[in-house]
């Protein structure tokens, strides 16, 4: 089944399995105690507003009603942020209970910024996961003057290293084209989404790995992929969060390090 997929070319879009995620792990809570009591603390202040809007007039309730359901919805973010083959993707796995969540094949690694939201209402219905792809304005930006790096260097006067980022975004670009063709430019400023999710379906989307590898399929998007955002159930887990994994630091290709540099200030 394809959700709100963006083309319709069938060979864009392929339904995965599906990944078996364990829905209850005690551990959990057991591993966050702090989040537990955060929970409490929560729930406590939600029943307080629930209390004062059964006491107050027919205005303030409307609105304690609204502060009622943005409470509801605070989802708190960690981002994950290290050297690159670090193991920051094993290790979030780890956190969250969910060893095969996310792909961490000593080959491969993540080459975009992926959001877990633990708990979180999915946007959209039926939508378990989304990849947004980069705008042709974002791409000229980044040719342009290389994004936040390229001012960074540009206020340093760092004009080599501007340069070789500016080389390496077009060099991107290139590559896109040539593995995507004439869809290239119909996916850009786009997304997919999906109603569930698995490792190969990821693989696709978030990660690179060495060009000798030979797995065609693998990466086919990441070139172009912007941000994925994964909707997971957590029965255990005691509070809405979002876990955000990043491409790293201390890459040769600045690009991955600039987008790995944006993730903290991310929506």
């Amino acid at each position: 089944m394809r959700l709100g997929a963006t083309l319709q070319s069938e060979d864009l879009i392929v339904e995965p399995e599906g990944l078996t995620i364990p829905l209850t792990d005690p551990g959990l809570k057991r591993s966050f105690p702090g989040l537990t009591r955060i929970a409490d603390a929560q729930q406590k202040f939600e029943d307080a507003l629930r209390d004062f809007v059964t006491m107050a007039d027919a205005d303030t309730s409307k609105k304690v009603t609204r502060i009622l359901q943005q409470v509801r919805e605070v989802e708190p973010s960690v981002t994950v942020i290290g050297q690159i083959k670090a193991g920051k993707t094993s290790l979030i796995n780890a956190m969250i209970g969910a060893p095969n969540l996310l792909p961490t094949d000593v080959n491969p690694w993540t080459s975009v910024v992926t959001s877990l939201h633990i708990n979180t209402p999915s946007p959209e219905l039926n939508v378990k996961a989304k990849f947004k792809f980069f705008d042709n304005a974002e791409w000229e930006k980044l040719v342009s003057n290389g994004g936040r790096i390229g001012q960074l260097a540009m206020r340093a006067g760092a004009d080599d290293e501007l340069e070789k980022l500016r080389l390496q975004v077009v060099a991107l670009r290139e590559k896109a084209q040539a593995r995507l063709g004439r869809k290239f430019e119909m996916l850009l400023g786009t997304e997919h989404r999906y109603g569930t999710v698995d490792d190969t379906l990821l693989r696709r989307y978030v990660c690179v790995g060495d060009e000798e590898a030979g797995n065609a399929d693998q990466g086919r998007f990441t070139d172009i992929t912007k941000s994925a955002d994964l909707y997971i159930e957590l029965a255990d887990f005691p509070v809405l969060l979002c876990v955000r994994d990043t491409p790293g630091v201390n890459d040769t290709f600045m690009m991955r390090e600039q987008i790995t540099i944006n993730a903290p200030t991310r929506r």
